[in-house]
């Protein structure tokens, strides 16, 4: 038997021993219990927060998707969303294709541009100015056709231009007088015209100012310092240079107007004394250009309302066909239907 001192042999005291050396372990456990309530708690807020912002976000967009992608419902309004974009695509490439086409076909080449060579070695300065090749003019080795001119039954407006340095000596001319003829076959004359031109000089302190610009942004050109002015004379408005025949050869009555073709330009500089004969000319032009009016004139001048307008057009009756075209198919199927 163990003998105990006399701490020991009081009573109570083996009941706080065994106490005292139970308590670290019941703080222990409870230390315990609490880090697992703190990790259940951290793991269900992030598995709350996993669900709210991944989970359901991407199932509604997979949910949202799959009516959108791969229902039966969806798939029929995207085929026919595909076939309407489809047939308005094919509308606008035809409407497209169709406004050139009518472009090309009405609108004939607006501006038509012959150079104009002087020759100085008669009294006026004159030059032949050939519209049409005759049959000695074209090369033995051209094979294709030739294209005409001018567009058949077409009205031009006919003009010169001159470019003429304003010289001392121009200026010194004054008025002067520019005639043409345009011939057409066998010497026929069809349009005469005569009218008067003048050189206006510019401003001395203006061409003074142009001829240091042009010094200096172009000094290395070989060309003449002389300022050059452009005067452009109207000489025939509204002719018609390339005529079809009217009339009718079976009817008497029928007043027969022949057709012309005008083939030629004979183009005369006259000044009011023979001793001023010489007026320096740099380059002359002979311009044809094309007097259109109603849709060839909307067409050229306003090609952007012109093409809307069209394709607005073209793509309604484009879309009454195929509407009318639809509703007589099915009026058809469901008169078969049983």
């Amino acid at each position: 038997m163990t003998a105990r001192g006399p701490v020991a042999s009081r009573p109570g005291y083996a009941a706080r021993r065994h106490a005292h050396r139970a308590l670290p372990k019941e703080k222990k456990h409870e230390r315990t219990s609490r880090m697992e309530r703190i990790s259940d708690t951290v793991h269900a807020v992030l598995y709350g927060l996993w669900q709210a912002v991944v989970v359901t976000p991407t199932s509604y967009i997979c949910a949202l998707l799959y009516a959108l992608f791969l229902s039966r419902t969806t798939n029929r309004v995207f085929l026919r969303a595909i076939m309407l974009l489809c047939l308005q695509g094919s509308c606008l490439v035809l409407s497209i294709l169709a406004f050139f086409s009518f472009y090309h076909a009405w609108v004939p080449q607006v501006a038509l541009t012959k150079e104009v060579w002087l020759d100085y070695g008669l009294p006026s300065p004159s030059a032949s100015v050939l519209l049409e090749q005759g049959y000695g003019d074209s090369p033995a080795w051209r094979v294709e056709p030739e294209v005409d001119l001018f567009v058949m039954d077409q009205p031009y407006d006919v003009s010169l231009e001159l470019r003429v340095p304003v010289s001392s000596r121009n200026v010194w001319v004054g008025n002067f007088m520019v005639d043409m003829d345009l011939i057409g076959y066998n010497d026929t004359i069809l349009y005469q015209s005569k009218r008067p031109a003048l050189l206006v000089p510019e401003p001395r302190p203006f061409r003074w100012v142009s001829r240091l610009a042009r010094a200096l942004w172009q000094p290395l050109r070989s060309e003449p310092m002389v300022p050059l002015q452009v005067v452009r004379v109207p000489l025939l408005r509204h002719i018609v240079p390339f005529a079809s025949a009217s009339g009718r050869l079976d009817d008497p009555e029928s007043v027969r107007v022949l057709g012309y073709k005008a083939m030629r330009a004979d183009i005369r500089l006259r000044l009011r004394h023979a001793a001023e004969s010489l007026l320096q000319v740099e380059h002359a032009v002979l311009r044809f250009d094309a007097y259109l009016t109603g849709i060839p004139y909307l067409m050229f001048h306003y090609p952007v309302f012109s093409f809307g307008v069209f394709l607005l057009c073209f793509s309604g009756v484009e879309f009454l066909v195929a509407g009318s075209l639809w509703l007589l198919a099915a009026l058809y199927y469901s008169w078969c239907a049983p």
